[in-house]
């Protein structure tokens, strides 16, 4: 399932639709500027016309001019429209509110594949620190690794592989398969991909800081 865009699509209704109706169909030709949906995929219309009514709609299937609706998103109102009246492809505020925020949690409903690596924190400093304090963590550029200084020495950072006990990722490869807390002051790598099974969540608590890369 995913949020489908084109560039510059805009169309005019049809024929007219009631303020119930459940589908409606473009211009001859012109549902083909609209995005392609497979399924469980959607993209948002704006309707208008020449009085600044608007609505917008959310489009969950579209067969060549003709789109399967939801009616009055993103707090407008279902409303008739006429033959003639205005469908564009617009972003509107529902557009980046379906977008996961990096600075809130989010709960994914499908299947999720982070790409390459995941890298996590606190970080004090960029890499490792010139004049750490133990306990303090760095990332080992050149070994590609976090370590620790342990008063002495920097040491590779410990912890549970895979998410266990210190819900610490560590493998190449990661399949969450259950919900998981990262806790504080723990520090992970993995060189990807981590798939996080559909309808399953990580949290991550306040002050730890993730790159996806």
């Amino acid at each position: 399932m995913a949020m489908k865009f084109t560039n510059n699509a805009t169309s005019s209704l049809a024929a007219n639709i009631t303020d119930s109706a459940t589908s409606l169909t473009v211009a001859s030709g012109q549902g083909t500027l609209f995005p392609t949906l497979g399924a469980g995929d959607y993209f948002y219309c704006t309707l208008t016309n020449n009085y600044s009514v608007v609505e917008i709609v959310k489009v969950t299937a579209r067969s060549s001019d003709t789109f399967t609706i939801v009616r009055g998103q993103d707090n407008t109102n279902a409303t008739a429209w006429n033959y003639g009246d205005k469908v564009e492809l617009r972003v509107v505020a529902a557009t980046f509110n379906d977008i996961p925020k990096l600075d809130q949690n989010n709960t994914y409903t499908a299947l999720q594949t982070l790409g390459l690596g995941l890298i996590g924190g606190p970080w004090t400093t960029a890499g490792r620190p010139s004049s750490p304090t133990t306990g303090q963590t760095g990332y080992n550029s050149t070994l590609n690794k976090n370590e620790t200084w342990n008063g002495s020495n920097w040491v590779a950072s410990g912890g549970a592989t895979g998410g266990g006990g210190d819900d610490v990722f560590y493998e190449n490869s990661l399949i969450v398969n259950n919900s998981y807390t990262l806790s504080t002051n723990k520090n992970a790598m993995s060189v990807g991909p981590i798939t996080i099974a559909s309808g399953k969540s990580v949290t991550i608590p306040s002050g730890q800081r993730w790159l996806v890369f």
